[in-house]
C-alpha cells in the first residue's frame, strides 16, 4: 500500500569492491533533487574488497540530524546484509534479494513481518552490461519505483557518476536501470505515492569533503599527509583538484614526513594543511611544538576514531578531544575548533 510520508529510509548492504558506497551515494543525490534534506550514513571495515559495507539514506522534506532505525527499503547483496539488520526491519519493509540464486532462506527471517522480492538482480545487470556489478543500478531503478521517485532524475545521476569512463558504460548502466525500473513496475506495488519535485539547490557532501572544499576555498597551497580513516578523503579530494588549483598535494611516508613537510612549506610563505586520524596525530605532537617555538601558523585536520592505539578505523568519536586541547609540551597557543555540521567542517 503506497503512503504520503514526507520521509523514506533506504539501505543497501553487500561487499566492498561492488559499488556500495557509490550506489549510497547516487540513491542520496536523487532524493536531493527531489527537493529533500539527505542523510547520509555508512558502515564499512577496513578492507579494500569484501567484508560487510553499508550506506543508509534518510531523506525528508522536513529537517534531518541523524538516522532513523527502521528501514522502507533494503537492497541486499550477502546473506550478511539481511541476517545482521533484521532488527531494522518491520512489516512495512520490503527486502530486495536474490534467494533464487541459494543467498538466503528468507524463510528464516519471516518473524521480521517485512516483505522479501526475490528479484535477479545479477541476471538482470549480466544480460544488459555484460558484468554483475550493476546489480546496484538495477535496485536503484527498482527502488525509485517503489519510492515514488523521478526515474529521469537517476538518469542523469547515473551520467553523471560514469560520463568519464565511456558512452557506452553509461548506456549500459541505462539499460540496466530501466530493466530494474520496468521488473519492479511490472511486479510490485509502489510503496509511496510519487514525489514532488521542489528545486532547492544543495550539495551531498561528507565532512571530509567539506573539510577539502574549505580549505581550496581558504586558499591552501600546500597538503601532505599519510592516509589514515576517517581523514583519508581529504587527502583524496585534495589531489584530484591540484589541476584546477595552484595547489601541491603530498603523500607523505608517514605521519611524521607529512606535519614537517607542511611546516616547512607554511615557513616558506605558503598556506599548508596536514590531517590524519588520531592515532596518527599522536606521531605529529613533537612536531605541533616545534611549529609553535618556530612561531609559524600550521592547520591541522584531526578524524577522532575510537579506542586506544589502532582502535576502531573506521568509525568515529569525541573521546579525544581532550587530548588535542592539550597536545604539545611546554606552553604554546593552539585553536581548535570542533565542528558540529557538514556546513560547520566548511566554515571553520
Amino acid at each position: 500500500m503506497s503512503s504520503n510520508s514526507s520521509s523514506l529510509h533506504w539501505k543497501v548492504a553487500g561487499l566492498a569492491g561492488e559499488g556500495i558506497d557509490v550506489t549510497g551515494i547516487m540513491f542520496g543525490k536523487m532524493c536531493l533533487r527531489h527537493g529533500m534534506n539527505v542523510f547520509s550514513y555508512r558502515e564499512y571495515p577496513s578492507l579494500i574488497r569484501g567484508g560487510h559495507n553499508t550506506h543508509q539514506v534518510h531523506a525528508s522534506f522536513d529537517p534531518l540530524t541523524s538516522q532513523q532505525k527502521h528501514i522502507d527499503v533494503l537492497v541486499a547483496f550477502t546473506e550478511e546484509g539481511i541476517s545482521l539488520h533484521l532488527d531494522e526491519l518491520n512489516e512495512n519493509s520490503v527486502v530486495l534479494c536474490e534467494a533464487s540464486l541459494g543467498k538466503y532462506d528468507t524463510n528464516t527471517y519471516a518473524s521480521t513481518g517485512a516483505t522479501f522480492y526475490d528479484v535477479p538482480l545479477t541476471i538482470m545487470s549480466r544480460e544488459e552490461t555484460g558484468h554483475f556489478l550493476a546489480q546496484n543500478v538495477v535496485a536503484l531503478g527498482m527502488s525509485a519505483w517503489l519510492l515514488g521517485l523521478d526515474i529521469q532524475m537517476l538518469a542523469q545521476i547515473i551520467a553523471d557518476q560514469f560520463q568519464e569512463k565511456s558512452e557506452e558504460v553509461v548506456a549500459s548502466n541505462h539499460r540496466a536501470m530501466n530493466r530494474g525500473y520496468s521488473y519492479a513496475k511490472e511486479h510490485f506495488a509502489p510503496l509511496k505515492e510519487p514525489y514532488a519535485k521542489i528545486p532547492k539547490p544543495q550539495l551531498l557532501l561528507s565532512g571530509n569533503q567539506a573539510v577539502a572544499l574549505g580549505a581550496l576555498s581558504a586558499g591552501v597551497q600546500y597538503f601532505s599527509a599519510y592516509p589514515m580513516t576517517p581523514t583519508s578523503d581529504i587527502l583524496s579530494v585534495l589531489a584530484s583538484q591540484q589541476k584546477n588549483y595552484p595547489l601541491v598535494v603530498k603523500h607523505a611516508e608517514d605521519e611524521i614526513s607529512a606535519i614537517n613537510q607542511a611546516i616547512g612549506a607554511s615557513y616558506a610563505g605558503v598556506r599548508a594543511m596536514t590531517a590524519s586520524a588520531t592515532g596518527g596525530y599522536a606521531l605529529m605532537v613533537e612536531a605541533t611544538s616545534l611549529a609553535a617555538v618556530m612561531e609559524t601558523p600550521l592547520v591541522i585536520c584531526v578524524g577522532q576514531r575510537p579506542g586506544p592505539a589502532t582502535g576502531l578505523p573506521t568509525w568515529t568519536c569525541q573521546s579525544d578531544l581532550q587530548f588535542i586541547l592539550n597536545a604539545g609540551h611546554g606552553e604554546c597557543p593552539r585553536v581548535v575548533l570542533t565542528p558540529a555540521t557538514v556546513e560547520e567542517h566548511f566554515t571553520s
